[in-house]
C-alpha cells in the first residue's frame, strides 16, 4: 500500500484528492497428494482409460505427486482387505472383522499437502504465517450407479436395489451410520443428511480435529501457518504457506467424496482465489475431482490341472462380477500360476488319495503298462476312471458321496490335495498364515482349478475357508470361481433346492449339509433365483444381488435387518405371501416319443377343503411371488418361506388348530393338526418392526 495524490482541473478551479493505494491481492491453492509409500495397505489410482469390451474405467496408480486441484480425471483409493472367512464360529463379517482387527487394518489416513500461495499483481509474495484459513468443505456427490452393470434382463437388478435402498440424484448416498459397521458410524452420515461427519474425516497430521465453521457445520476452518521457501519464475525466493492434513474416509467400497475449497482472512472476510490454469479467473472456491472408495483382493496363486491353460478363464468376467461391488480382484502374479503336470498330479493322487486306500488297485493302475490309459483318463478326469484291461481300475474312482465315509469322496480327496497343493506352493509359513487373518492379511485367495473327478459328477467347486477354494473347469467356470470367492467373502446360498414337481414350482430352505440354504433375508428377495450365490444358474446371466453387493462392500448387513432402522426390512419381502393347502399324490407325465411316466406331484389349493376331521394333517407352503425371472431349469419359482426367520404362521383359532413346522429329510414342512371343531384363518406374516408385518390373504379351515 502506497500514498497518492491526484490533480484535476476544470475551467479555473483545481481539485485536489489524496488517498492510499491498495494493492489487489488474491492467493494459488495446491491439494498435493503423494504415491502411498511402499509398504502401506492402499494405492491411489486415476483414471486412464475405459475398457472398450466391459465399459469399465480402468485406473493406473499415480507414480509420482499430483495436485487435486490441477486434476481433472477421477480418483480412487483402493484398500487392500484379504480376508476370507476361516469357518469357526464367527460367520457374521462385521462381527469376524471386529474380533480379528481387521477393521483397524484397512481404517486408513492419507497424508494430503494444502499450499497457498500469495500473489499481487501477479507476481509471487511472500506469505505471512496464520493470513489466511482454508475453509474446507466435504461433497458427497452420486453413487456410480452405472459402476453396476449386472443382468440387464427383467427383474430388480443389484444397480436397482442399491438405487432403491441407497441412492439419491443429488448425492448424499455415502453409506449412512446405521448401515455402516460399528467402528466407522461416528464418520458416516446420518439417514437424514446429506454428508459424512467431516470433523470424524479431514484431520490435522497429529490426527486432531479442526474446528467447523460458526456458520457451516459441514465445513471445517484449516489454518495455513506454516511456511516454506519457493524460488519463483524469475528465480526470486518467496515463502508459501502450507499445512499437513489427513483424510479418514470410512473404508467402505462405494463411497465417493469432492473436497470444496474457499480461502478466509485472520477476520472471517473472503480472500481472493487465484485460478492457477486460467490467468483471469477468480473462482469463487476450488473443487477437487471425485475421490472414489475401492476394496482390492488379490488371488495368491492359480493351481491349474494338466493342459488347463490360465487363459480358459474369462478373467474380464470374473472381475466384472466383482467390480459391480466396487471391488477390484488382483489376478495371480505371472510366477504364481503354477501348471500341475501329469506327472505330479499322480504324484499327488498317490500320496494323498491312494496312500492308505485302494492302494492295491493304485499299485496295479499306476503301472508303467498302463500309462496310455493314465494319460487319457488325468487328460479328461482328475481321478482314474474303469478300464477293463486294468484290475480294480472300477475301485479307484472315488463317489461324490458316501454316508458311510465322508472322508472317502471326490470332494474330501480334492480338499487335501488342493491344501497339499498350496502348502508346497507357498512354502509352509505362508501357508499356516493363510488360517490367521490377521498375519496373512497380505496374502490372497488360493485356487485349483481341476478336471472333473467323472463323467457326471456333481461337484463343481468347494470352499474350505482360510481363502482356499477349488473348482472344476466347466462350461461356467467363471460363474463357480465366483461362487466360490463368495463363499471365501463370508456369502452364504441363495436358493439351493427346488421343487418341480408341483402345480407351483417353488424354492424351499434346504439343510444338506454344504448346500444349506437360501439364507433369505442375506438375499435381495426380487433378484434371488440368479445371484451366483444360487444354485442351477450356469445359463442365465449370473451376478451378485444387490444384499451381496452390499456385503462384499463392508455395509453391516446383519445390523440393517436387525436394527432400529427397518428399510431394508421393508425393501425385502415387500409383496403380500400366498397360503395353500398341499395334497401330495401322483401325477402322470407325458414324455415324448416314450411312454407316459408317474412322479410324485405336490397339489396346491387355495380354496377351503372340504370335509375337514378331527386328527387330520394338512400340509401348508407360504408362496411368495417369483420374481419374473427364469434359472437353469427354464422356470420362474416361487418361494416357501415356510423356514423363515422374520416369518411367522398364525391360526386365528388354534382350539381348531396350530401351524407346526418340522425339519423333514432336508427340507422344513408346516403342517396343521385339526385338534378341534370350529373355523380357522390361516396367515403367513412378515414382520418388519415389532407391530408392523406384511400379511397374506386367510386361507379359511372349517371343521363340523
Amino acid at each position: 500500500m502506497s500514498d497518492v495524490t491526484a490533480h484535476g482541473f476544470v475551467g479555473e478551479t483545481t481539485t485536489v484528492l489524496q488517498g492510499a493505494l491498495q494493492r489487489e491481492v488474491a492467493y494459488t491453492v495446491s491439494l498435493k497428494l503423494q504415491p502411498p509409500p511402499q509398504n502401506e495397505n492402499y494405492t491411489i489410482e486415476k483414471i486412464s482409460d475405459i475398457d472398450s469390451e466391459t465399459g469399465r474405467k480402468v485406473y493406473s496408480k499415480i507414480e509420482e505427486e499430483v495436485d487435486l486441484i490441477e486434476s481433472s480425471e477421477e480418483f480412487r483409493i483402493c484398500i487392500l482387505e484379504n480376508v476370507g472367512d476361516n469357518g469357526l464360529s464367527i460367520t457374521d463379517k462385521c462381527q469376524f472383522y471386529s474380533h480379528w482387527g481387521i477393521m483397524q487394518r484397512i481404517d486408513i489416513y492419507i497424508p494430503v499437502k494444502i499450499e497457498v500461495s500469495k500473489m499481487s499483481l501477479n507476481t509471487l509474495e511472500d506469505y505471512v504465517g496464520g493470513e489466511v484459513s482454508a475453509l474446507v468443505e466435504l461433497i458427497d456427490p452420486p453413487e456410480d450407479i452405472n459402476t453396476i452393470k449386472g443382468p440387464k434382463g427383467r427383474g430388480r437388478n443389484g444397480a436397482n436395489f442399491v438405487r432403491n435402498l441407497v441412492y439419491k440424484a443429488n448425492g448424499g448416498d455415502n453409506c449412512p451410520s446405521p448401515y455402516a459397521p460399528r467402528e466407522f458410524r461416528e464418520r458416516c452420515r446420518g439417514l437424514q443428511d446429506d454428508v459424512d461427519k467431516i470433523q470424524a474425516i479431514i484431520l490435522d497430521e497429529r490426527r486432531r480435529r479442526f474446528q467447523t465453521h460458526p456458520e457451516n457445520p459441514n465445513a471445517v476452518v484449516i489454518p495455513i501457518r506454516s511456511l516454506e521457501d519457493r524460488v519463483d519464475e524469475n528465480s526470486n525466493q518467496v515463502k508459501i504457506g502450507y499445512t499437513r492434513i489427513l483424510l479418514h474416509f470410512p473404508p467402505i467400497a462405494g463411497n465417493n467424496y469432492r473436497l470444496k475449497i474457499r480461502l478466509i482472512t485472520a477476520n472471517g472476510q473472503e480472500a481472493k482465489i487465484k485460478d492457477k490454469s486460467v490467468p483471469d479467473l477468480y473462482p469463487l472456491y476450488l473443487q477437487t475431482p471425485t475421490i472414489n472408495i475401492w476394496k482390492r483382493i488379490k488371488i495368491e496363486m492359480v493351481a491349474l490341472q494338466g493342459d488347463i491353460n490360465y487363459e480358459d478363464i474369462n478373467w474380464k468376467v470374473l472381475k466384472s462380477a466383482f467390480a459391480d461391488a466396487f471391488i477390484e480382484v488382483e489376478e495371480a502374479a505371472q510366477e504364481k500360476r503354477y501348471t500341475i503336470t501329469f506327472q505330479e498330479w499322480k504324484r499327488y493322487l498317490s500320496e494323498v488319495v491312494y496312500r492308505n486306500w485302494r492302494k492295491s488297485e493304485w499299485n496295479e493302475y499306476s503301472k508303467l503298462d498302463n500309462i496310455a490309459a493314465q494319460l487319457v483318463d488325468l487328460h479328461n478326469y482328475s481321478f482314474p476312471q474303469h478300464h477293463n484291461n486294468i484290475p480294480g481300475s472300477e475301485r479307484l474312482t472315488p463317489p461324490d458321496d458316501n454316508n458311510s465315509n465322508p472322508n472317502r469322496t471326490t470332494w474330501t480327496f480334492l480338499e487335501n490335495i488342493a491344501k497339499r497343493i498350496f502348502r508346497e506352493k507357498l512354502g509352509t509359513a505362508a501357508y499356516n498364515r493363510l488360517k490367521n487373518p490377521r498375519q496373512g492379511h497380505d496374502l490372497g485367495v488360493c485356487v485349483l482349478i481341476y478336471r472333473p473327478p467323472f463323467r457326471r459328477s456333481g461337484v463343481g467347486g468347494l470352499s474350505f475357508f482360510n481363502k482356499m477354494f477349488y473348482i472344476v473347469l466347466g462350461k461356467n467356470t467363471e460363474g463357480t470361481f465366483a461362487h466360490e470367492f463368495g463363499h471365501a467373502l463370508f456369502l452364504n446360498h441363495g436358493p439351493t433346492c427346488f421343487i418341480k414337481n408341483a402345480d407351483i414350482p417353488f424354492t424351499t430352505r434346504c439343510e444338506e449339509e454344504g448346500s444349506e440354504g437360501p439364507y433369505w433375508d442375506e438375499h435381495d428377495s426380487e433378484d434371488m433365483m440368479t445371484c451366483i450365490m444360487s444354485y442351477n444358474t450356469d445359463n442365465v446371466e449370473w451376478h451378485y444381488c444387490g444384499l451381496c453387493l452390499l456385503k462384499i462392500r463392508l455395509y453391516d448387513v446383519r445390523n440393517m435387518i436387525r436394527g432400529q432402522d427397518s428399510t431394508l426390512r421393508r425393501t425385502l419381502y415387500g409383496r403380500k405371501p400366498k397360503v395353500y393347502w398341499v395334497e401330495e399324490g401322483d401325477k402322470e407325465q407325458k414324455v415324448e416319443g416314450s411312454e407316459p411316466i408317474i412322479e410324485p406331484w405336490l397339489y396346491m389349493h387355495d380354496s377351503t377343503p372340504e370335509r375337514l376331521m378331527i386328527g387330520e394333517e394338512l400340509r401348508l407352503v407360504a408362496l411368495y411371488p417369483p420374481e419374473g425371472v427364469l434359472n437353469d431349469d427354464n422356470i420362474d419359482y416361487h418361494k416357501d418361506l415356510t423356514r423363515y426367520d422374520r416369518g411367522s404362521w398364525v391360526s386365528t383359532n388354534e382350539r381348531v388348530g396350530r401351524v407346526r413346522v418340522r425339519r423333514q429329510g432336508d427340507i422344513w414342512v408346516a403342517k396343521i393338526r385339526i385338534t378341534g371343531r370350529g373355523r380357522t384363518e390361516i396367515k403367513y406374516r412378515i414382520r418388519r418392526d415389532p407391530n408392523d408385518f406384511i400379511e397374506s390373504e386367510p386361507l379359511v379351515l372349517e371343521v363340523s
